[in-house]
């Protein structure tokens, strides 16, 4: 399990204890997605993050990569979107960036 602060990921030093969001990155075609659920449906993370910026007609990858994320189960309220990243590095930058938890209530978090 890996932790994500301040710039570094780091082994967490208790592999049971969740983490605190699942990443999940824009750029294929739903692998990603479907792993993020599985692993979110395992309980490793209370929440997903959906990272990735516009498409087409400007409509963010993270948004379509969360209609997906709820048709498999995961509730509005435990996915947050990224929705400004246009390439891996933006992904990375933008997700250290995002609500820690208790930061919002109800409703997906959006930054």
């Amino acid at each position: 399990m890996l932790k994500v602060g301040l710039g570094a990921v780091v082994p967490s030093s208790s592999p049971g204890e969740p983490a605190d969001v699942i990443i999940v990155l824009s750029g294929e075609q739903g692998e990603r997605v479907a792993t993020g659920v599985k692993l979110y449906q395992e309980g490793l993370a209370p929440r997903l993050l959906m990272t990735g910026g516009p498409v087409e007609w400007n409509v963010a990858a993270a948004d379509i990569m969360a209609g997906q994320v709820k048709f498999l189960g995961v509730p509005e309220k435990d996915i947050v979107l990224e929705k400004r990243a246009t390439s891996t590095c933006e992904n990375a930058l933008y997700s250290l960036m995002a609500p820690g938890p208790g930061d919002r209530s109800g409703g997906p978090g959006v930054f």
